[in-house]
């Protein structure tokens, strides 16, 4: 409100508004980038923030956009690729993104299929987690893509 009255006057003209933290921390990127000639930030000393700022954004976007509390749009991963701090994938560039829960179950479940060929998993024992959440994630499919706090895309 007070911003727009003061629009309204004038009185803002020619000023920028203040840069969010996203845009504080990719200049920051960008300049060590240019110093460095690299974008492999040092998880130690004065580097530590950035370092935790860019590995946050990485994991949310690997994780589909959202990794606890943070979260990256599709204008930061759009920033972050064309600086060259996400490959295609949005993982380091040259790394491997992290697998997600549902991709480290599913390799799980292959590798179940391979070893048993079968997919009919045991409720007890050593499958018992791999049981869960298969069952989760059949009954969701059986719900129409959603059951509880398990959805599935169907």
């Amino acid at each position: 409100r007070e911003l727009g009255a003061l629009d309204a006057q004038g009185a803002a003209a020619g000023t920028k508004p203040p840069l969010t933290v996203f845009d504080q921390k990719l200049e920051e990127l960008n300049e060590f980038k240019e110093r460095h000639g690299h974008l492999e930030v040092s998880s130690k000393g004065e580097t530590r923030r950035l370092y935790d700022w860019l590995r946050r954004k990485r994991n949310a976007y690997a994780a589909g956009g959202r990794d606890g509390s943070t979260t990256i749009t599709l204008q930061e991963t759009e920033a972050l690729r064309e600086l060259g701090a996400l490959d295609a994938q949005g993982a380091a560039a040259g790394t491997k993104p992290p697998l997600t829960v549902f991709d480290q179950k599913l390799e799980e479940l292959n590798e179940f299929k391979e070893r048993h060929g079968h997919l009919e998993v045991s409720s007890k024992g050593e499958t018992r987690r791999l049981y869960d959440w298969l069952r989760r994630k059949r009954n969701a499919y059986a719900a129409g893509g959603r059951d509880g706090s398990t959805t599935i895309t169907l």
